[in-house]
This record gives structure tokens, sequence and C-alpha cells, in this order.
């Protein structure tokens, strides 16, 4: 696990979230090369969708 508050390496691991940020914010993450990230809203809809095409499911 690896944490930082610099802005040019956080930059590099999250530049959608640094971007439009003021220079002198104060801000840190931590990261793991060796985890993932889960879309958990898509991966129940994908649930939900295989679910529903299922004869012996009904979803209310």
């Amino acid at each position: 696990m690896e944490s930082t508050e610099d802005p040019a390496l956080l930059k590099s691991w999250i530049p959608l979230m640094m971007e439009g940020r003021e220079a002198g914010e104060t801000i840190a993450a931590t990261k793991m090369d060796l985890g993932t990230d889960v879309n958990f809203g898509s991966l129940t809809r994908d649930l939900i969708t295989n679910l529903a095409n299922k004869d012996n499911i009904s979803i209310s």
C-alpha cells in the first residue's frame, strides 16, 4: 500500500479527480497495486438483467 500527498504523483494515479483542483488544495490518497475498483451499480444491473431473463424468476 502506498500513500501520498504529492500533487504530481496523485495526478498520475487519479488524473480525473485531480483535474481542475486549486494548486494549494490539500489532498491525499492511498493506492494498492493489487487492489481493484468495483462498479457496484454496473454489477447490480448485470445481475438483475441476468435474473430477469430466467423463466423461474420474477422481479418486483
